[in-house]
């Protein structure tokens, strides 16, 4: 209240910015074979979701989606995602990601998915039991381009 004279003036300055609700990232972080799409939720209808892949808390000038945006997850990773609506932020979701690809080994051979689904093997190959035709073992990790987004070996 400020009084000049016979006057009173009443100042009211009201800012009111709502929070935006939580990020929702699924799946979660984890170990994974190959990589995944993960997908990012916000309740808070108009927010924008940044993000970062370093570990960083995400600033409005981050990448960003709208909610149910997804992102590729091809590498191991340390995804970090806040809503954000009007220049205000929500809180900061974290979720880490291992992609580590897998191995598999037989009597006379192995192989191994990576995380970008190519797969390798070495070993054995007398018979082209390697899936690379006939040529000899290997004794390092050749590439089987006969075979293409591996999912799983076991």
């Amino acid at each position: 209240m400020v009084r000049y004279g016979l006057f009173t003036c009443l100042f009211a300055v009201a800012s009111v910015f709502a929070q935006p609700g939580p990020v929702t990232v699924v799946p979660g972080g984890g170990s994974y074979f190959a990589a995944v799409t993960a997908v990012l939720t916000c309740p808070t209808s108009g927010a924008t979701i940044r993000y970062t892949t370093n570990g960083a808390t995400p600033a409005v000038t981050d990448a960003g989606v709208a909610s149910g945006g997804s992102i590729l997850v091809d590498h191991s990773l340390q995804l970090r995602a806040a809503a954000f609506l009007s220049g205000v932020s929500g809180a900061v979701t974290a979720a880490d990601y291992l992609v580590q690809g897998k191995l598999a080994s037989g009597y006379n051979n192995s192989f191994a998915v990576f995380a970008d689904g190519s797969l390798r093997g070495w070993g054995g190959n007398g018979y082209g039991q390697l899936g690379l035709g006939a040529g000899g073992d290997r004794s390092f990790p050749v590439l089987i381009n006969t075979v293409t987004n591996v999912a799983d070996i076991g």
